[in-house]
């Protein structure tokens, strides 16, 4: 493949403006993302496109950026220009083009998370989004798709030992989690990975989806009415190892409070799992193989 054209800083701004970035954010874009900067990083810009160089790039930067870099706006200054040539990666792989402003949709929601949790724009992320930048990590409808090998240090996956080219499905905090945006989702991911699998699949086509997520949480789902999206989302993977002690649902569910006086209790799976935790129970978190499981070739 050839090297696509690096990107000019004002290309960082405008695409920090047309992913509908806070108007703050924009303008903390546009004064880090100099010519200087993105010149400086040239090598972990084109690096961060890649799969198999993304993570260490990442970690090259948090050394750089370590005591200069408070909010993560240098940080997101390079993202944006690396995402600049990612858009250009699409374009060549005959990748639609709202496909790209989907999966990168995740820089405003990350962000205005942030926000929600600290009063404060910032960008926190930069360990999570390489994978969108590297074209491993896609939103297809309501949900998104990674594409990976199974690692030495996961709970094993039946039938998929290390090594195994696989698809963690992640659930975006904005996902629609209906009957058809899921169908239709997973729709899009059975032919997507069929289809484009010589492009993105450099391991080989994936043999199943998974997801580890508080969402499928067998503790939770005693809490759930049977039409709750989560239950209907949950009730189409196999569990398969589960984790009682993880916290991550304060995180989603609880804004990261974990004092029951500061709790948000404005939803009743709020107030039932407050109610649950405040008896002692827990919530925890679990790990399943998608049902069902297929590539739509054609």
């Amino acid at each position: 493949m050839t090297t696509l054209a690096f990107p000019a800083p004002e290309q960082a701004a405008a695409l920090a403006r047309e992913l509908n970035l806070e108007e703050c954010v924009c303008r903390a874009v546009a004064a880090q993302a100099t010519a200087a900067l993105l010149d400086e990083c040239r090598e972990e810009i084109y690096a961060l496109t890649q799969p198999e160089t993304a993570e260490d790039a990442y970690n090259r930067l948090v050394q750089r950026f370590a005591d200069s870099d408070p909010d993560g706006m240098k940080m997101l200054a390079v993202y944006l220009a690396a995402a600049c040539i990612t858009r250009s990666r699409y374009a060549q792989l005959g990748f639609a083009d709202s496909m790209f402003l989907d999966s990168f949709g995740c820089m405003r929601r990350f962000i205005s998370e942030t926000h929600r949790y600290t009063g404060r724009y910032a960008f926190d992320r930069a360990f999570w989004a390489w994978r969108q930048l590297s074209c491993v990590l896609f939103r297809l409808g309501a949900l998104e798709f990674e594409y990976r090998l199974v690692k030495e240090n996961e709970a094993p996956i039946p039938d998929a030992p290390v090594g195994t080219p696989i698809l963690s499905v992640h659930i975006p905090s904005d996902a629609a989690l209906s009957q058809d945006a899921l169908q239709d989702s997973y729709a899009q991911a059975g032919r997507f990975f069929a289809q484009q699998g010589a492009c993105i699949c450099a391991h080989g086509a994936p043999k199943l989806m998974m997801c580890g997520s508080w969402l499928l949480s067998p503790e939770l789902q005693t809490l759930l009415n049977e039409d709750s999206g989560i239950h209907r989302f949950a009730k189409e993977y196999t569990i398969y190892a589960v984790d009682p002690d993880s916290e991550a649902f304060y995180e989603w569910l609880f804004d990261k409070k974990k004092d029951p006086a500061e709790m948000p209790q404005k939803t009743s799976l709020q107030r039932k799992a407050a109610a649950h935790l405040a008896k002692g129970g827990k919530l925890g978190a679990a790990r399943g193989v998608k049902k069902d499981f297929r590539l739509i070739a054609g």
